[in-house]
């Protein structure tokens, strides 16, 4: 098992593919709770089924490492918007923790007395910037991403989108809270 330290003044990120062979993907399967492969099944296609197998098996040898815990052993509860939280008594402080995956990457964060936040989005076209812009966004950062040319406006939109979930991550909300 992994020692991984965490000091008070310091946030680990960690980014992991999320591909893997099929025995791997059995031994980490193994590693998730009853509802975590209940939830895994009830995704319909298999990418995103292995997808979700590998993030939250990742998840639980992160978290391990840092408490000193084998990773089947943790247990999870949820915040009202869905955000993971350990539940239990170890002997290191619990950190703070969040993930994102998108198409095949994960990432993680980690950090103790502070709330953390992580998103990561693929890049894909068409996404109508404006409309969920000026939905989303303060009027203010709308303009200017719109003033942007076309050429600029993609990667600029989905800056400023992982940058807002991820803040809305860390205090427990998420897209829902941005409306």
């Amino acid at each position: 098992m992994h020692d991984f330290l965490l000091s008070p003044d310091e946030i680990h990120v960690w980014r992991s593919g999320l591909d893997g062979s099929p025995e791997k993907l059995r031994e980490y399967r193994d590693l998730l709770s009853e509802d975590e492969r209940a939830r895994a099944d009830r995704l319909l296609r298999e990418a995103d089924r292995t997808h979700f197998t590998f993030a939250r098996a990742l998840l639980r040898r992160l978290v391990g490492a840092y408490l000193q815990a084998t990773p089947a052993s943790l247990k999870f509860s949820y915040a009202s918007q869905g955000r993971p939280y350990l539940i239990g008594n170890f002997s290191r402080p619990i950190p703070d923790f969040n993930l994102a995956h998108s198409s095949g990457t994960a990432l993680f964060a980690f950090a103790i007395g502070r709330e953390v936040g992580v998103d990561i989005e693929f890049i894909r076209e068409p996404v109508d910037e404006a409309a969920i812009a000026r939905r989303y966004f303060h009027p203010e950062e709308a303009a200017a991403l719109l003033a942007l040319p076309n050429a600029e406006r993609s990667r600029e939109f989905f800056r400023l989108w992982t940058r807002k979930e991820a803040y809305l991550k860390a205090g427990g909300e998420g897209v829902s809270g941005m409306g």
